[in-house]
């Protein structure tokens, strides 16, 4: 604790909309701060950053390579990793714009070219989601002889079992087909 008695008054009036500050005690008791690295405004992306922040978060690129590209760029830089993870967050809230976790996934599934199928059940909810890679599907039709199926359950926010599908090369390398949440374990949400 400082002793901190600089005070300043904020209120809001609804009849004008605005504020008024008031200044209750202008007295500081400290010297001001040497080095800027634990203040928030230090730490803010400028536009160009933000956007950088965004283009190497599309192409999946860590967030600890991003500061690291950051900081070659900008030798006097004092951001930290949390900064990074706070930008990812604030443009993939802008990104999604409202539309609920479905949504966004079947419009990446789009935008991205993933073959896709879904059900919805009488509730108008989502009952099966399934979704192949075009490579993946390329894959799969040159080695169509070995298919691994597994699921899990109850291991997502929607308790759906997911369904992983995986197939294995002529040289014994497995990858990955394709991807299903499921409603039920039948014969017919799996076909």
């Amino acid at each position: 604790m400082t002793n901190f008695q600089f005070q300043l008054e904020g209120k809001y009036s609804k009849e004008h909309d605005n504020w008024t500050l008031t200044v209750i005690c202008d007295e500081h008791n400290h010297p001001p701060a040497q080095h800027m690295e634990g203040h928030p405004f230090a730490r803010r992306l400028s536009v160009d950053e933000t956007r950088l922040v965004a283009n190497l978060t599309r192409k999946n690129v860590a967030p600890r390579n991003i500061l690291s590209t950051l900081k070659v760029q900008n030798k006097n830089i004092v951001l930290t990793i949390k900064t990074i993870y706070n930008a990812q967050q604030k443009i993939q809230m802008h990104e999604q714009a409202g539309r609920i976790t479905m949504q966004v996934l079947k419009f990446l599934l789009h935008t991205n070219d993933y073959a896709y199928e879904f059900t919805i059940g009488d509730s108008n909810e989502l009952e099966n989601l399934f979704f192949v890679h075009p490579t993946s599907w390329k894959i799969c039709r040159a080695f169509p002889h070995v298919l691994i199926i597994d699921i899990t359950y109850k291991t997502n926010k929607y308790n759906k079992p997911f369904v992983q599908i995986v197939g294995v090369t002529s040289t014994q390398k497995t990858f990955s087909i394709g991807f299903a949440f499921i409603h039920k374990e039948k014969e017919t949400n799996y076909t």
